[in-house]
């Protein structure tokens, strides 16, 4: 009995103690970035991420939807210099997502077949870029390296990913020192 209680109890601390020893380290993000300059990140951000996830139910199609359709415009900047956000996002060979971005212009397009609201963590989601308190894009928030949106100018506090991309909007993200001028508004073309 007691030969049996033993077995029983040092049969897992031994499978642990053994498994722990054969594991092998997850690969680090940096490694896999899908794009080696850091202010003209790739669509989807890291190699083989994003676009393959259905966000809260953004799907990906053939054709456009037209229950809603809108246009943001969409700056981040890293320590004052703009950061390019890429042509692509959402775009598949296949489909295209309801919340994509078309050209390397900031422009973020909605062609939805349903009405709902889109956020800015979707559009990060579909890219495969991090927008978390601690990171965003390639870049760690914290030390020295601040966090702060912009909606039309004006500030807005809160998660980022919570704000909503909504017809004509200009959204901006600074990340450590601002740029001379935060962007308050886009001309759309």
């Amino acid at each position: 009995m007691l030969v049996a209680v033993l077995l029983l109890v040092a049969t897992p601390g031994a499978v642990v103690i053994l498994a722990s020893g054969e594991t092998a380290a997850a690969p680090n993000q940096a490694e896999r970035a899908g794009s080696r300059d850091p202010l003209r990140p790739s669509a989807p951000f890291f190699a083989g991420e994003g676009d393959e996830v259905r966000p809260d139910g953004i799907g990906c199609q053939r054709a456009d939807g037209t229950a809603l359709r809108a246009r943001a415009h969409l700056d981040v900047f890293v320590d004052g210099a703009p950061l390019t956000v890429p042509a692509g996002i959402g775009v598949r060979p296949q489909c295209r997502y309801w919340l994509r971005t078309e050209a390397g212009d900031g422009i973020v397009q909605i062609h939805s077949p349903e009405r709902r609201t889109f956020r800015l963590g979707d559009l990060f989601d579909i890219w495969g870029a991090p927008l978390t308190p601690t990171r965003v894009l390639g870049v760690g928030v914290g030390d020295g390296h601040r966090l702060r949106a912009f909606v039309d100018g004006r500030r807005v506090t809160g998660d980022p990913r919570r704000i909503a991309i909504q017809d004509g909007r200009e959204i901006a993200l600074v990340i450590g020192r601002a740029p001379a001028r935060v962007p308050h508004g886009f001309t759309f073309g």
